[in-house]
């Protein structure tokens, strides 16, 4: 018998920012939407998102898309995330630089009913000193 684990996504019951752009707020992250992004002045302390979960859910992956599809190396892009849980637990993902759909694995994130997304680290740009992330999915071990 295998021990297979089954995901499956897990929406937000809200998401925000400590920082966004105007026309590109927290939101635009996690609506099924890679033509949207959020964008935030970058400051490790304050660029992040906070996603809220309507039940308690155990984290399993994220995929993620950085920066502007359209003009990927016009803004700051991502390059290690910090993952922050409501039960205390932390997780780091680094990224790669490019502009197709990257896929992580997270650990520490069971019985969790929040998170955190802090911009640890960035790509930088030689335009733009805003960070982008256009798609944000998250997928939770499936309950059975």
């Amino acid at each position: 018998v295998g021990m297979f684990e089954e995901w499956v996504p897990v929406r937000q019951s809200s998401i925000s920012a400590g920082r966004e752009i105007p026309d590109h707020p927290a939101k635009l992250a996690m609506d099924n939407d890679q033509g949207t992004f959020w964008a935030a002045q970058t400051d490790s302390k304050t660029a992040a998102l906070t996603i809220t979960f309507d039940h308690v859910t155990d984290l399993r992956r994220m995929i993620i898309h950085s920066g502007d599809g359209k003009k990927f190396t016009a803004s700051q892009r991502p390059r290690r995330l910090t993952l922050v849980f409501d039960t205390g637990k932390t997780y780091d993902i680094t990224l790669t630089d490019k502009p197709t759909e990257q896929e992580h694995a997270i650990k520490n994130g069971d019985g969790v009913k929040q998170v955190q997304v802090l911009i640890a680290d960035v790509y930088p740009s030689t335009e733009s000193t805003d960070t982008v992330i256009s798609e944000i999915e998250l997928f939770e071990k499936q309950v059975k």
